[in-house]
């Protein structure tokens, strides 16, 4: 699958590159026979969906924009060198980004050319001859990522367009406006639930996706939602799955040679091979340091066995070491972890309790973390209440998914967003903040997207 996911999977890439043009509104009729051609038999049609996984590589997406989004516009991380990172990073950490940041575009575009990818396999697939199971299997595949990329859209914008369909001829998203959040979640979970039943396997050493995926995506989904009944039910049903656990030693989690472990659900695959590898260790490590620890997170540390694990100083800074690649000098090996079994028994945890104060499997759970970590287990006593022990969970999701892009997003459901900014940084956040504006040029392109109030 390595080989396969990596190597193969760059032919439909580049197929694509020309179906997709520079953003999903500019996309040339000859490129939608070319892939008509491509997805014809078995092979190509594999060939499609892995090209679909490698697309989520790109340093515009997952390989290093995603944490500008969830880590730098949060209380986790500071710059280190805000001249040389140069003011489209600085912005983000001094909540000062506008629709022209150099950011924006590139995520937004780079979100439609992968779900432009997932409408061409789901629109073709269904022609191609192959087994009919496996042809399940892998539309539950394309939709879970086309599920994961709006989920991430949607809580970066709000209500974005809603493509479904692929794109024929170059004028036929324009004019196409904005659906509303509502809509947008509606189509995730619609996409999710079919995923779930799509007979996905509960594990794959290879980092393809699966059921446990599929439902732990969905349980992030209801939590924004505070649905937590829905959440806390998907969630059981993993844990009584049985096919995942923690790993006894968290830095083992972050290996470099224990990727896709036991712990691990879903993780974005590279390789250390040119062009092929991360370029989130350039964000974390010490020679640039975009992403570098805040003193507050540091602080929230103290007597914290997880500190030594998961940052190393380096002069007055601190970069994460979960993801930063020593034996790399260029782009790092490290897969990207999107999803692990410590973020299931949290979440778990704080669904039980926000439908009441809950002295059984909440505590079970949350224990589990902290037992790992190396912390004593917490009783009724310590955590005598519904409010405390909220206030638990949030502190442990904060140190033990610091720097895995959690951050921000966990701020904004929780509705703490403003304050724990004020505290942390002193700047002081206005309530349109929540949400990132729509880029520019995305606007240029289309002036029916209308912008998210007090941007311009």
């Amino acid at each position: 699958m390595k080989n396969l996911y990596i190597k193969i999977a760059t032919i439909f890439v580049i197929i694509l590159a020309y179906s997709c043009g520079d953003d999903f509104t500019d996309i040339p009729p000859k490129s939608i026979a070319t892939a008509e051609a491509f997805i014809t038999n078995a092979d190509g049609a594999e060939l499609a969906v892995v090209g679909l996984y490698a697309g989520l590589q790109a340093n515009s997406l997952y390989g290093q924009n995603y944490a500008y989004f969830t880590e730098h516009y949060s209380d986790n991380a500071v710059v280190k060198d805000g001249g040389r990172a140069g003011s489209r990073y600085l912005e983000f950490v001094e909540f000062d980004v506008n629709s022209n940041n150099l950011v924006l575009n590139p995520f937004w575009d780079a979100s439609y050319r992968a779900i432009q990818r997932a409408n061409i396999i789901l629109n073709r697939i269904d022609g191609v001859d192959m087994d009919d199971d496996l042809r399940e299997i892998r539309k539950g595949e394309v939709k879970f990522i086309r599920a994961m990329i709006y989920f991430d859209m949607v809580r970066i914008w709000g209500g974005v367009p809603l493509v479904l369909e692929e794109v024929t001829v170059p004028t036929s998203q324009f004019g196409v406006g904005r659906n509303t959040a509502e809509e947008v979640y509606t189509q995730i979970i619609q996409d999710l639930n079919e995923a779930d039943v799509a007979g996905l396997p509960n594990t794959d050493a290879s980092g393809r996706v699966t059921d446990v995926a599929v439902r732990t995506l969905l349980a992030k989904v209801y939590l924004t939602r505070q649905d937590w009944s829905m959440a806390a039910s998907v969630l059981q049903s993993i844990v009584n799955g049985n096919s995942h656990n923690l790993l006894s030693d968290f830095a083992g989690v972050f290996d470099i040679g224990n990727k896709n472990n036991k712990e691990s659900i879903f993780e974005i695959q590279f390789s250390s091979d040119p062009g092929e590898g991360s370029n989130f260790h350039r964000n974390f490590g010490p020679s640039i340091g975009d992403n570098s620890a805040s003193a507050d997170l540091l602080d929230a540390f103290v007597d914290d066995p997880r500190l030594a694990d998961s940052y190393q100083s380096f002069g007055f800074f601190a970069y994460s070491k979960k993801y930063f690649d020593t034996a790399s000098a260029g782009q790092s090996a490290r897969n990207l972890i999107l999803m692990r079994y410590a973020d299931v028994l949290l979440m778990l945890s704080e669904a039980l309790n926000e439908q009441g104060y809950n002295t059984g499997d909440a505590f079970l759970q949350l224990n589990a973390i902290r037992t790992r970590a190396g912390l004593t287990a917490l009783t009724t006593t310590d955590l005598p209440d519904q409010d405390s022990f909220r206030e638990e969970v949030r502190k442990q999701r904060r140190l033990e998914l610091a720097h895995e892009n959690t951050r921000w997003f966990d701020l904004v459901r929780w509705g703490i967003a403003k304050e724990t900014i004020e505290t942390a940084k002193g700047i002081t956040i206005q309530d349109h903040q929540l949400l990132f504006p729509i880029p520019f040029e995305a606007k240029s392109e289309n002036p029916v997207l209308t912008q998210n109030p007090g941007y311009f």
